[in-house]
């Protein structure tokens, strides 16, 4: 089991390079190559993994790879340079571990050195580089041409002329261990480098202390930065959010003004609407009864006329009657004379002249009976016709109360005007006392309903309820206020921006929508 978790951490740990090893070896054989123009290669991991890649390939020496390497991460180069010496190409391998990097990558990578080395195989020249100044190109042209086998040239080295040989002499003498080893010197020696060693141990333990202290105060001062920078970005947000909120209380609170301006002005509109079609339906009925008074006159003047043309006439019959009459006491007469003379041709022609007389005179008596019949039924014509009364003058309407329950009701449904112009419309009879005709919608709400559990639920949302999300303060008698939490039931959704309830102490009005939701 040990055997194992050993393997599985050290390939966990090891470089990768299978996984772009095609790249990889392409890089590789560019640079090395005679063909190509290539002469440098840089490699690197890929983002937090020990995968190697190919971050960038060049031809224009080391200055153009020292560019391209990165400050913080670690990276390796494959590179070709000329030796100064043998003017023949050289091979150097660059291990690039930058001051910059983080420590945790620093201690994983050293591990891969080798793997890489083993790779990029045939380097002259090794550099491990830290910094910028480490990878200039004079520097390891310098290091390259140090480490030619031969510190000459063919073309530049001049011919030196042949040192005669000597002879050959020796300085070597047999050592007896036991004569050139001194035990009080070895003695000496040995005590005195434990007693450099242990000085060393103590100077080395007091530098690992203080660079502790160190590293523990850098701890400290570090995490003090990050808490002042975070209380700081903390603050910074908290500002940036309440003035976000801020500008949102404003602007809903504008909205809102805007909105009740919008409704009190739909509502101004629509009462001059009402009153304007009030105004033109009571010149409507004044001319219509205008127009029937002057209709009921002419028809009393005309009755009043015929009346007299039948009295007249009646009294003509009468007279004609009484003329009649008159001539039968005549004609009686002269029969009565005409028998007393004894004459009876006289006679004769005084009865045929009595019997007509009395013919005309029932004639004219009928005539005068059926004239005094038609003025008579003229006469009751004439009485039972209505006397023109003059016009009432119509009672002042009541000032509505400034509630928006009702103005409300004409807000959200402004064709139901028409029935709203019904309710002031006077009974069609015009001679009906108009005090008692006051239609119902006048009358002042506390009359229909005794107790407010009478009263039906206004707005007729349906019993709908809904719970406060944040506080609202009314800002005149037809508002509402609440609290977070606070109950609002009763709820009549009048428009889109605002709504009607009762809040929990019993008051009724309206308060905006966006500051509840139903429940």
């Amino acid at each position: 089991g040990i055997v194992l978790i050993a393997i599985v951490c050290k390939t966990v740990m090891s470089v990768n390079l299978s996984k772009y090893g095609k790249e990889l070896k392409a890089a590789y054989d560019d640079v090395i190559s005679d063909a190509s123009s290539t002469d440098w290669a840089l490699f690197g991991y890929e983002k937090q993994s020990n995968d190697l890649k190919v971050v960038a390939t060049g031809e224009d020496g080391i200055e153009e790879l020292a560019d391209e390497v990165h400050g913080s991460k670690i990276q390796y180069a494959w590179c070709k340079v000329t030796d100064p010496n043998t003017n023949l190409p050289k091979f150097v391998l660059v291990n690039w571990f930058s001051e910059g990097a983080p420590s945790s990558r620093l201690g994983v990578c050293q591990r891969h050195v080798r793997d890489v080395a083993s790779f990029l195989r045939g380097a002259h020249v090794t550099i491990n580089a830290r910094n910028e100044a480490d990878l200039d190109s004079d520097t390891i042209v310098d290091k390259v041409s140090k480490s030619s086998g031969s510190n000459y040239s063919v073309h530049k080295e001049k011919a030196r002329p042949a040192e005669p040989i000597g002879p050959i002499g020796s300085v070597y003498k047999k050592s007896d261990a036991r004569t050139d080893i001194v035990p009080e010197k070895r003695d000496a020696f040995w005590a005195q480098q434990d007693k450099a060693e242990e000085q060393r141990r103590v100077v080395e333990r007091k530098e690992r202390a203080e660079e502790a202290r160190e590293k523990e105060q850098e701890r400290k001062d570090r995490e003090a930065q990050e808490t002042a920078r975070r209380d700081q970005k903390v603050a910074e947000r908290s500002r940036v959010v309440e003035a976000q909120r801020s500008k949102e209380r404003e602007a809903l609170k504008k909205r809102q003004e805007e909105e009740k301006a919008h409704y009190k002005a739909r509502m101004e509109a629509l009462d001059a609407e009402t009153e304007s079609e009030k105004r033109q339906e009571e010149q409507q009925r004044r001319r219509q009864r205008e127009e029937e008074r002057q209709a009921i006159g002419d028809a009393v003047r005309q009755t009043k006329e015929t009346v007299a043309e039948r009295q007249a006439e009646a009294r003509e019959a009468q007279e004609e009657a009484e003329r009649a009459r008159q001539a039968v006491e005549d004609a009686r007469r002269a029969v009565e004379e005409a028998r007393q003379q004894r004459d009876a041709e006289a006679e004769a022609e005084a009865e045929a002249e009595a019997a007509a007389a009395e013919e005309a005179a029932r004639e004219a008596e009928e005539a005068a009976v059926e004239a005094e019949e038609a003025a008579q039924r003229a006469e009751e014509e004439l009485e039972a016709e209505p006397e023109v009364e003059p016009e009432p003058e119509p009672e002042p309407e009541p000032e509505p109360e400034p509630a928006y329950e009702d103005e409300g009701e004409l807000y959200s449904n402004v064709e139901s005007e028409p029935a709203a112009a019904a309710a002031f419309a006077e009974p069609e009879d015009i001679y009906d006392d108009v005090e008692d005709e006051k239609p119902a919608e006048n009358k002042p709400e506390e009359a229909l309903y005794d107790t407010a559990a009478e009263a039906p639920a206004e707005g007729g949302g349906g019993g709908q309820s809904a719970r406060a999300v944040y506080d609202y303060q009314a800002g005149d008698d037809t508002e509402i206020s609440f609290d977070p939490d606070d109950i609002i039931t009763e709820v009549e959704q009048i428009d889109e921006g605002w709504w009607k309830g009762r809040s929990p102490n019993g008051s009724f009005g309206m308060f905006p929508a966006n500051y509840v939701e139903l429940i």
